[in-house]
């Protein structure tokens, strides 16, 4: 069933609970589409007067559903905001922003005024513990190589003005001070 019929996109029933965007085909060439351009769904919003650092263009809400005296009740378990703000770094610049707010608990209308991230072009911030997530320095220099057990490792170094590999026993612990020095790669100079 068609919803909306656009010019190079259709929105449609595709189940009984689902709706969907496609882009139309090409008439002249099966599979292709008719015109080469993502379809999307756009949000707009004019930027108000008095509160230029801060305002909603789009927001797309988690709602648990129940009822309650008859009527159907909404509580907003979270959402998506998209938006322009100024809170990534409070430096009086606006920027792009889209975060992710989280109630804790399903079923309850708590306030949600706490973003759990916030995703800008600036930065990203968690503001709940992240588990799983490896942090990497800005700029990194890796001068270890283990072997594919892990047993021994190889750190390179020039200390001492010439490239040299120091090889040490691990016995599978990532405690350096428990390694042992078992040898010496050195690289002659072309």
């Amino acid at each position: 069933m068609s919803i909306a019929d656009l010019p190079h996109a259709v929105l449609h029933q595709v189940s009984v609970n689902e709706i969907a965007l496609d882009q139309k085909e090409s008439d002249t060439e099966p599979g292709q589409p008719s015109h080469n351009d993502p379809v999307a769904f756009r949000f707009g919003a004019f930027a108000p007067k008095e509160h230029l650092t801060k305002f909603y263009i789009a927001k797309i809400s988690l709602d648990v559903l129940s009822r309650k005296d008859g009527q159907i009740h909404r509580a907003e378990a979270g959402f998506l905001k998209l938006a322009i703000d100024e809170v990534i770094d409070n430096d009086g610049h606006p920027v792009p922003q889209v975060a992710i707010l989280l109630s804790d608990q399903a079923g309850t209308s708590d306030d949600l005024d706490d973003a759990v991230v916030i995703i800008t072009g600036k930065k990203v911030r968690f503001n709940v513990p992240v588990e799983g997530l490896v942090a990497v320095a800005p700029i990194s220099k890796v001068t270890r190589f283990y072997t594919d057990g892990g047993r021994f490792c190889v750190n390179w170094q020039d200390d001492s003005g010439d490239p040299a590999g120091i090889v040490y026993a691990t016995h599978g612990s990532t405690d350096e001070s428990q390694w042992l020095a078992v040898g010496k790669l050195r690289i002659d100079p072309l």
